[in-house]
């Protein structure tokens, strides 16, 4: 048996994997595994998307006997690649559903990855450490175990290519065997029929066997022609099924109109997707995983290239061959030359069929070569610096000090000095990035176990379809046409045949014309087609394909009569004796623009018509960019006791939402409205209930595309009310300022009503200001501020502008209030303009008859203020009195005639503070200020008040003197 060609480098050749990495490689599989078990969530025990449905379906073909054929009875075409649906058959041995077989093969295809990592880095690293963190890595790979969770082929052709560049590296460095050859050469055939991508992996072997050293070019030639010939074998007898199934000059062809710059802007978009903490099919990535690596892969290749430029130099100026590098770079040259071909192969291949966008799935197949580029790498560089260290001097060194002063000096720290510091941060910066891993597993497990991911088809939203649940109760008999037929065959609902697949959508794909015809048209044209009694099936919930149309198209469609009209779809049944329906659409579009509905609501991207059970949402020209965004509405009562229970505590009513955020609700166009000959038409139905406003709109991250509008619907309200104010029925204003502010009187009860004459939209676009302050302080609702409570708003909440006037009602609480403060701000500024209205001014009108008469006696104090005592409360007044007077703030203490009466938190001041400002508790009327303050329930020996400044000290004080009540001594 020949010696390792490693053997006589400095440094010592590879060592055998020992018991202990023995053991620990299998384990490190089972953990990938068992990775990908725990996050698979649903019925068929893994997530399911539109593809896995079709290999599904195709392995149950197979199974049955009925060769490569869709759910449809169509061939599987070249697009399809065979190995995936065949597996799915075989290994189900006739007694196990394909579905529930693609979980299980997806957990051993990423387990059996990690073991072919740890397989080659064990056999060809010299340090345990850097293999040992490489399989680790590659079993907590977060992005892999989450593909692994879906029924889909990308696990088989990442096993398939590490078995193949495992194979062509032992082939390489072993001696050239020809089974290490044959086997490279069968599992890259493998490769390439699990996915058609894969022909990056015979291209890469192909192109390592043929430039490789170590024999005559002839050599070479004839092993990568012999190599090429069993590779290709495979979809070789596929292409050539598919050659003789279609005619090819039938075929539609895809050209492609992509420039270079946006196909390296999408690569570069992919490779990004990775780098920072995203989802990748609904399960976070790790921290920036394949960028990561591949910034060190590229980093660490420049010195193993320079390495095998000097080994050429030296083998040219006369070196031994036994003198060579070969070895531990092997691995790194052979899985880093897939990589760049791989990446080669996708960037033409986006190119060639003009993908919108580059999934990051699409970059699966790197994540491992990479990681084994990278560990080959880093052992090389470790090596390279034992080996100078070892000439330099025989004496031993610590494993410590060698990783130290080798990889840690060579990429972090030159200098043994540093040599210890940069072992920990090179040691620790692998470890970190591991551990990132893992926790994007775990928080990926949580996620999938709580249902915040998106699992497909086998998601929560299809288990409860109440389509599907129909479809089961009342199978159909005769063919089915569908927007979806393979969720139909899938779940084995409906009883027809799928033969005939699909009825027109409205939606385009980028390759063909933009201009197609209508809608109706085109359904009318294939109804002409269609066999009587056949049935249509058409899923219309969010989950429905992105289409320009749903059941509303269905709906006016003249043929077409409803079986079933449900909350996610909806069946009908092809019947041409049905007389022509009347078009809605076109019809309400008819009279908005013939005044029938009055002026329109909102006028934004779309005019908003109100047509009392429904509003219609019209715009003229639209195109299909109008309506791909979801819409949004939430509705307000009139009266909040019309509110479904759910919906009372928030206010107001979602309509057709599942979120809760405004932002992040809606609903597509296609469930309610049409394209209509270059304008489009929506109706969406109303609560039963009066309603006061609503607010709708677009949500979409394009703020060119994006709005929301505010509109109201109780106009007689609002007329009633200004005509009130105009006649003089509501009085004098109690406030003239920037409004004019009336209070009480209102038709629907106790409201405090805003007047602004002329008014447009600047001067209610500040936002409102109001302070509620109670007589009793029990009145305060729960969370409110100290003291009152906070109702601020927009003025679109509560008011409307009629004929240039502004005017907006607010609904007050029923308990009694002893002042409403009221005014306009703007954000990071004070207000512009405030007042304080006191609803009980009839206590301060009474207050001042005292006074003027003389019953209210002496006053208790006199100072700036003076001070009398009156029911219970303390009067402050002052004639004149002007606006300056009553701007210092207000202090008042008072003294108990027991200390125990305080309140705790009071008792070691031995006086309870009440300051206020004069807005709190005072009015002026007529040239004159009075202010009233409650006093408490105990007993007072006396009191001190006064105003001040802060920073400046008092502006006046005074103190009164109480007579102790009956039964308690004088101090």
């Amino acid at each position: 048996m020949p010696a390792s060609p490693s053997s006589s480098e400095p440094g010592g050749g590879p060592r055998p994997p020992g018991a202990g990495f023995t053991l620990f490689l299998p384990a490190a599989a089972a953990l990938g595994a068992a990775l990908s078990v725990l996050l698979r969530q649903g019925a068929w025990g893994g997530w399911l998307g539109l593809d896995s449905l079709y290999y599904l379906e195709t392995a149950r073909n197979l199974a049955a006997g009925e060769g490569f054929t869709h759910f449809d009875g169509t061939l599987y075409t070249l697009m399809w690649p065979p190995l995936y649906p065949l597996l799915l058959a075989v290994l189900g041995l006739g007694l196990f559903d394909p579905a529930e077989i693609a979980g299980p093969l997806g957990a051993a295809a990423f387990g059996g990855s990690v073991f072919v990592v740890g397989r080659i880095l064990g056999r060809r690293l010299r340090s345990r450490f850097f293999a040992v963190w490489a399989v680790l890595s590659a079993a907590l790979a977060a992005p892999l175990a989450a593909q692994a969770a879906w029924a889909m082929t990308d696990l088989l052709l990442i096993l398939f290519s590490l078995l193949a560049l495992a194979e062509t590296e032992s082939f390489l460095a072993g001696g050239r065997r020809s089974g290490a050859l044959v086997r490279a050469a069968v599992f890259s055939g493998l490769a390439w029929a699990s996915r058609l991508v894969g022909a990056a992996v015979p291209g890469a072997v192909g192109l390592l066997l043929l430039f490789s050293g170590g024999a005559p070019f002839r050599q070479r030639l004839r092993r990568a022609a012999a190599f090429s010939v069993i590779a290709a074998a495979p979809m070789g007898l596929w292409f050539l099924r598919h050659s003789l199934a279609f005619d090819w000059t039938g075929n539609e062809s895809r050209t492609a109109h992509r420039p270079l710059a946006a196909l390296l802007g999408e690569l570069g978009s992919g490779l990004l997707d990775w780098a920072r903490p995203a989802r990748l099919e609904g399960v976070p990535g790790g921290a920036g995983p394949l960028l990561a690596l591949a910034g060190l892969a590229g980093a660490a290749l420049l010195p193993l290239a320079a390495a095998a430029l000097r080994d050429r130099w030296g083998q040219r100026a006369g070196g031994r061959r036994s003198d060579r590098r070969s070895s531990p770079g092997r691995p790194a040259t052979v899985f880093g030359v897939f990589a760049l071909g791989y990446l080669a192969l996708l960037v033409a291949t986006v190119a060639a069929i003009d993908l919108r966008g580059l999934p990051p799935r699409y970059l699966l197949p790197l994540f491992l070569p990479l990681l084994v580029v990278v560990a080959a790498t880093l052992d090389r560089l470790l090596a390279d610096e034992r080996g100078r260290e070892a000439a330099r001097s025989p004496e031993p060194r610590s494993g410590r000090r060698r990783f130290g002063e080798g990889i840690g000096g060579a990429l972090f720290a030159p200098g043994r000095r540093r040599a210890r510091t940069a072992a920990l941060l090179s040691g620790a910066a692998l470890l970190l990035w591991t551990a990132g891993q893992g926790a994007a597993n775990v928080e990926g497990i949580r996620r999938a176990r709580d249902g915040e991911i998106y699992l497909g088809y086998s998601g929560p939203a299809w288990a409860r379809s109440e389509l599907l649940a129909h479809l089961r109760e009342n199978p159909l008999r005769g063919p089915v046409f569908s927007n979806e037929p393979v969720i139909l065959a899938f779940h084995g609902v409906g009883g027809g045949d799928y033969r005939d697949r699909g009825y027109p959508w409205s939606c385009l794909p980028t390759w063909r014309p933009r201009r197609a015809p209508p809608v109706e048209e085109r359904l009318r044209d294939w109804l002409e087609e269609a066999p009587e009694g056949a049935f249509v099936v058409s899923f219309h919930g969010r989950w429905s394909p992105p289409c320009e149309y749903g059941a509303a198209a269905l709906r006016l469609v003249p043929g077409l009569r409803a079986v079933a009209e449900l909350e996610d779809g909806a069946v009908y049944r092809v019947d041409r004796s049905l007389p022509p329906r009347p078009d809605p659409y076109r019809s309400a579009a008819a009279a908005a623009r013939a005044g029938d509905f009055g002026p329109p609501l909102v006028r934004s991207r779309f005019e908003i018509y109100d047509r009392g059970d429904s509003l219609l949402y019209l715009r003229a020209p639209c195109a299909a960019p109008d309506t791909a965004p979801d819409f949004a509405l939430r509705v307000f009562p009139a009266a909040p006791a019309d509110l479904p229970a759910a919906s009372r505590e928030q206010g107001y009513e979602d309509r057709g939402f599942e979120d809760r955020e405004f932002e992040d609700r809606g609903f597509p166009f296609r469930e309610h409205g049409m394209r209509l000959d270059g304008e489009c038409a929506a109706i969406v139905p109303l609560p039963p209930y009066p309603i006061a406003r609503l607010t709708t709109g677009q949500r979409s991250p394009d703020p060119a595309v994006r709005w929301q509008a505010t509109a109201r619907l109780d106009f007689d309200r609002f007329r009633a009310e200004r005509e009130r104010i105009l006649a003089g029925a509501r009085g004098e204003p109690v406030v003239r300022s920037h409004f004019d502010l009336y209070l009480d009187g209102g038709t629907d009860g106790r409201t405090l009503a805003y007047h602004r004459a002329p008014c447009g939209e600047e001067e209610v676009a500040p936002r409102f200001l109001l302070h509620l302050r109670p007589r009793d302080p029990a009145d305060l609702p729960a969370g409110a501020s100290p003291g009152f409570e906070n109702r601020d708003f927009d003025f679109a909440e509560h008011g409307m502008i009629l004929d240039g006037e502004c005017l907006a009602l607010v609904p007050l609480p029923a308990h009694e209030l002893a002042s409403v403060t009221t005014g306009q701000w703007r954000p990071g500024e004070p207000p512009f303009w405030r007042a304080v209205l006191r609803p009980d001014r009839d206590r301060y009108a009474d207050a001042l008859a005292a006074l003027a008469s003389g019953s209210a006696g002496a006053p208790a104090a006199r100072s700036t203020f003076d001070l009398y005592f009156r029911d219970g409360a303390l009067l402050y007044h002052r004639a004149p009195c002007a606006e300056e007077d009553l701007e210092a703030r207000f202090f008042l203490h008072l003294f108990p005639a027991a200390p125990a009466d305080l309140p705790g938190e009071r008792r070691e001041h031995g006086f309870e503070n009440r300051d206020f400002d004069f807005g709190e508790h005072g009015a002026r009327q007529g040239g004159e200020c009075l202010a009233l303050v409650a006093l408490p329930d105990y007993p007072l020996a006396g009191l001190r008040t006064g105003q001040y400044r802060p920073g400046e000290g008092e502006a006046w004080g005074a103190e009164v003197t109480l007579p102790p009540p009956a039964g308690v001594p004088s101090r």
